[in-house]
């Protein structure tokens, strides 16, 4: 007996069965594009393991950059400071000889003598005596006393103007800034105070200085001996 089955009839039955929608997918489909949707579920899967491993990568990376650079910062630092010191100490070094020659010709006084220096130990007794016995005068503070002691180089000369006494304050920095002219300032202020009969000036011995500092320590009455102005 002849049966009429419209595609109608035939997507309404397929709908109804599902074992027979089933079986008719097999006839029709290979078995790779049976398998398909359960593949692209295992590799929805996979690849989702794969990116998030590779999130979890590129965090380490970066944590691990960061904490790279952040060590070569403390290094390069430490080291500037290193530099910096090293740099300082030979500038010091210079105070006695080639920087004594410097004052005598920048500030215009002879036959200087070295009454104490940073490098160099027990220069002049009678120096040291005279600032302290300022001080038990009342002369001179606590901390005036100290800041002369603490001075890089005091030297003392002959004026090629008149003749008279000068004594100089010198700071040495290998890049003067403010701090190192109030320094040599203030330990001319306080030699004035123990030598009140002599002449008291201030001076920087440095490889640079900026000009900026350069106008402060004019400002200031410090003079600059420098190889370079910034």
């Amino acid at each position: 007996m002849a049966t009429n089955i419209t595609k109608e009839n035939l997507i309404r039955l397929l709908q109804d069965d599902p074992v027979l929608l089933e079986e008719l997918r097999s006839l029709l489909l290979t078995r790779e594009l049976l398998e398909l949707p359960e593949k692209f579920a295992e590799f929805a899967a996979a690849t989702g393991e794969r990116l998030h491993a590779l999130e979890q990568s590129q965090t380490n990376l970066e944590q691990t950059l960061a904490n790279f650079m952040e060590s070569t910062e403390r290094y390069f630092a430490k080291n500037d400071n290193d530099i910096g010191y090293l740099k300082g100490v030979s500038l010091e070094a210079q105070l006695p000889g080639r920087a004594r020659a410097q004052v005598e010709h920048y500030l215009g006084i002879r036959r200087t003598r070295v009454l104490r220096a940073v490098t160099l130990h027990n220069l002049s007794h009678d120096f040291e005596d005279a600032v302290y016995e300022a001080e038990e005068a009342g002369f001179l503070t606590r901390r005036q006393r100290r800041r002369i002691l603490n001075t890089d180089m005091v030297v003392r000369g002959r004026s090629m103007a008149n003749g008279g006494d000068v004594y100089v304050a010198v700071e040495a920095s290998f890049t003067a800034d403010d701090s190192d002219i109030d320094r040599a300032s203030r330990s001319a202020e306080a030699l004035r105070k123990v030598f009140p009969n002599a002449d008291a000036a201030a001076a920087v011995y440095c490889e640079s200085i900026s000009t900026e500092n350069s106008r402060t320590a004019e400002d200031e009455s410090v003079k600059v001996i420098a190889n370079e102005t910034l």
